[in-house]
């Protein structure tokens, strides 16, 4: 959707959801409209917050700390 706020409302319910493979999708979309363009504030704290998720997941999947899981998700979205 063009309009971010009815994203932004859509994803949040995504994130409520508790699928992982949700929280995975919108960081890879928000990271991605960030590259291309300015997102919103609201996108932005929405983009840390799922990063943030799954940052503890790899965390715990792969037995790594924070900051090598960050580097790992932000390689995976290059």
């Amino acid at each position: 959707n063009a309009n971010w706020n009815k994203r932004y409302r859509e994803n949040m319910d995504k994130i409520k959801s508790g699928s992982v493979v949700e929280v995975a999708k919108i960081f890879k979309l928000l990271t991605l409209l960030e590259r291309n363009k300015k997102i919103s504030v609201g996108e932005r704290r929405l983009l840390h917050n799922t990063k943030q998720i799954l940052q503890s997941e790899v965390m715990l999947i792969r037995d790594i700390d924070a900051q090598k899981a960050s580097n790992w998700l932000d390689e995976c979205c290059q």
